[in-house]
């Protein structure tokens, strides 16, 4: 009897453990370019945090790959939600995952977001991120390329193999020793024209020995006579600036336009269009017969 009991609670445990995890999200909406993203509600139903598309993490695996471009916000039933997280588990275990855009309008990356998203390249972070919690990028062995334009860098925050760091012209200062452990950064891409002092514990000796500070045109000798830049050996005039700058979110234009059902636009088209910029935002709009 107490076996026959024990048997009944862990099967209780069990089914309660299944039906906490079955639902991952909450609504399902594609983006510009049509990649199925998934959500769950946030801040009693007024915001929303991209979530993971299986049944739950154990049972269903991820359903992203490729390049994924988050909207910084989403039309659903008539109404503009903005998309300000991203929860714990939400890329975990996407082997095909090559590429994210995290927009403007993100705050928090949640633990595990990205974990063992092994094919996983680079990562541009929009100018709102102010946190990213424990093992978001755990496993992430293949991560090089880091794009920053949140006002405080931490590149603590991410895994050290990382080859190249883009300093997008929103960043103004570094959390100390960011990027001290990173013994292998080749290329760091300043994209600011006015350089500002940094402490040396930034970066590592490796990188300022080795590695290859770019600049704006015009710039070198501001930044050979700045506290801390000049401590790279090597400095190059060599780097984008503005609206054309590569990854770059500001400055966003028209670069895709689709009707509500997803249906791909050459051109306007009377009703309501949505539009996808190329900071990867989207937009709803009316065009006047």
């Amino acid at each position: 009897m107490k076996q026959k009991s024990l048997s009944i609670l862990l099967l209780n445990i069990l089914l309660g453990m299944f039906v906490t995890t079955a639902s991952a999200y909450d609504i399902e909406v594609p983006n510009a370019d049509g990649v199925m993203i998934y959500y769950v509600w946030q801040n009693d139903g007024t915001e929303l945090a991209v979530s993971y598309g299986g049944k739950n993490v154990i049972m269903g695996k991820n359903n992203y790959a490729g390049d994924v471009v988050i909207p910084e916000s989403v039309v659903y039933e008539g109404n503009t939600y903005p998309v300000t997280g991203i929860a714990s588990s939400a890329f975990s275990e996407c082997p095909a995952l090559t590429s994210v855009t995290v927009p403007n309008s993100v705050t928090t990356i949640e633990e595990s977001a990205f974990k063992q998203c092994v094919r996983l390249t680079s990562i541009t972070l929009g100018s709102s991120v102010e946190s990213v919690e424990t093992f978001a990028f755990s496993g992430c062995n293949n991560l090089k390329s880091l794009t920053f334009h949140c006002p405080v860098v931490n590149g603590e925050w991410f895994p050290q193999q990382v080859k190249e760091v883009v300093i997008g012209s929103e960043v103004q200062s570094f959390v100390e020793r960011s990027f001290g452990g990173y013994g292998g950064l080749a290329n760091v891409y300043l994209l600011q024209e006015q350089p500002y002092e940094i402490a040396i514990q930034v970066f590592s000796r490796n990188t300022y020995d080795l590695g290859t500070l770019h600049v704006p045109v015009g710039t070198k000798e501001l930044y050979k006579q700045t506290a801390g830049w000049n401590r790279f050996v090597n400095i190059e005039e060599d780097a984008p600036t503005g609206i054309n700058a590569a990854h770059c979110v500001k400055g966003a234009e028209e670069a895709a336009r689709y009707t509500m059902d997803g249906r791909h636009l050459s051109k306007p088209q009377p009703g309501v269009n949505i539009v996808r910029m190329t900071d990867g935002t989207t937009k709803k709009v009316i065009v006047k017969k």
